[in-house]
């Protein structure tokens, strides 16, 4: 008996009532250390059984009108889903395209977020002009008719109870500068866009850039400088 006690006091367990009480309490500590690893393995096991695909996203904030290049997006693993099917998921689909609506930075993109490049008609020149109107109203490719409130001085004005017939290079009371013309680029610098006339030397960043014909090219670069120029889509009047 004494032998025994020595050993169970060289392993550190108290004899009695107290050792077993001990006891009990290593054996309740081991036994939720080993539930607590059971219940970690379990979660890695199901977090690593969901499937994950790459789904392309935004790198930084990328304005609409902005053409997409390789530093503005990246890829990314998220779980497989069937929303996450339909974004991209190469560099290659997106680079070269324009932004048709703004991306925030870790946006994922979708297919209908990107445009491809306008094609300048044959015939045309391209120009950049400084809108007064909200160039966030049009999209690259868009063609557009640009009208001012000046410019067609040497022309009759039609009278004011006819102000909505057409003529002589007036058309409903505005100057028409353009009847058709084909929208290339949007302004990046929205912050200055209308504060430019067509004469000022400003940044290309703060202009839309438009395909025209050459002789309504001349007609728009030769406008007085400051004169307003307004975008008109398809159909408006």
């Amino acid at each position: 008996m004494s032998h025994s006690l020595s050993l169970n006091k060289g392993l550190g367990h108290k004899p009695g009532l107290a050792g077993r009480r001990q006891a009990t309490r290593v054996r309740r500590l081991a036994a939720c250390l080993c539930a607590g690893l059971a219940v970690l393995c379990a979660l890695q096991t199901v977090t690593g059984a969901v499937a994950r695909t790459p789904v392309l996203v935004a790198s930084r904030r990328v304005e609409r009108g902005e053409r997409i290049e390789a530093g503005m997006v990246r890829l990314e693993q998220v779980p497989a889903s069937p929303l996450a099917a339909k974004l991209l998921n190469r560099r290659e689909q997106a680079l070269g395209k324009l932004a048709l609506i703004d991306l925030e930075p870790g946006q994922p993109i979708a297919g209908t977020a990107l445009g491809r490049s306008p094609v300048q008609p044959q015939g045309t020149t391209t120009i950049r002009l400084a809108l007064a109107s909200a160039p966030e109203s049009i999209q690259p490719g868009q063609r557009v008719r640009l009208v001012s409130s000046t410019g067609c001085e040497g022309a009759e004005s039609p009278p004011a109870q006819s102000g909505q017939e057409e003529g002589q290079g007036w058309v409903k009371g505005r100057c028409l500068i353009a009847q058709e013309a084909v929208t290339m680029a949007l302004p990046q610098d929205r912050s200055k866009t209308g504060t430019l006339g067509p004469g000022d030397k400003g940044q290309e960043a703060e202009l839309t850039a438009f395909a025209l014909k050459p002789e309504d090219a001349i007609k728009a670069l030769s406008l007085p400088e400051g004169a307003p120029i307004i975008a008109l889509a398809a159909g408006g009047g």
